[in-house]
């Protein structure tokens, strides 16, 4: 993916990976915390927490089209890295204390990830449907003898 549109990329999942790791922490402390209460310096955490969630997807970053082998291995290490260091992070702010919050973390991290992937899916099906329908519409305006 080239840089221009992997910050492209970026600037518009930052938001999605904003509010659902808000939602996130929402289940999380409905689980683990009902009692928990935050305040404003919650909201600059998961700032950091949302940039720390999608600057991971520079892996994605290359100057050549990749193969889909080469995509699919990216976005595993993506995964992998993404996990890494949101349960780091996660730890070190005090979004998660022991095994099994780590292990709940784990699952909505992935979820999360789930999500956002949807989301773009969704958007790039519906830039190629846009695509493709004016392809279709230049197709039946073009002079069929030449």
């Amino acid at each position: 993916m080239e840089l221009r549109e992997l910050i492209k990329r970026l600037i518009i999942s930052y938001p999605i990976i904003y509010g659902c790791s808000i939602m996130a922490t929402f289940v999380f402390c409905l689980v683990f915390d009902p009692d928990s209460v935050f305040g404003m310096d919650y909201l600059g955490k998961m700032f950091l927490f949302a940039l720390a969630g999608d600057l991971p997807s520079l892996v994605f970053y290359s100057k050549r089209e990749l193969s889909h082998k080469e995509q699919v291995l990216r976005k595993l290490i993506h995964l992998l890295l993404l996990e890494g260091v949101l349960l780091t992070i996660g730890r070190i702010m005090g979004l998660h204390d022991n095994m099994t919050e780590g292990i709940f973390f784990f699952f909505i991290v992935l979820a999360v990830y789930l999500i956002v992937w949807f989301l773009a899916f969704s958007d790039d099906l519906r830039q190629a449907k846009e695509i493709n329908k004016a392809l279709e519409q230049r197709k039946k305006h073009e002079d069929p003898t030449i």
